[in-house]
């Protein structure tokens, strides 16, 4: 069956992940990697319903969530490290002043 709107969609979806793995890519310095699972995506056989296409969808959402993974090289910091600093910096400054008076 060539349901155009399953085609249409499709093509749309290919697209999509592609910009995603260029833009992802850069961001990471991993574009080469990104952009070869994004074509490797898209070289799959296209759907031929819409319930096969909404299982792509999912497979496209889980491809794009491994490029979001927070990567070693990435200069992100860990949990332990953001309390550490945390720690290290308590207090910051000199607490607020505390009276008894009522205003």
């Amino acid at each position: 069956m060539n349901d155009v709107f399953v085609t249409r969609e499709w093509n749309d979806l290919c697209q999509r992940v592609a910009r995603s793995a260029s833009r992802l890519g850069r961001r990471f310095d991993r574009s080469d990697h990104f952009g070869q699972e994004a074509r490797d995506f898209s070289a799959l056989a296209p759907p031929e319903s819409y319930p096969e296409l909404l299982v792509r969808v999912r497979e496209a959402a889980e491809l794009a969530k491994t490029w979001q993974a927070p990567l070693p090289s990435c200069g992100r910091l860990s949990e332990n490290s953001i309390d550490e600093a945390l720690d290290e910096s308590f207090p910051a400054s000199d607490p607020p002043a505390w009276t008894a008076s009522m205003v």
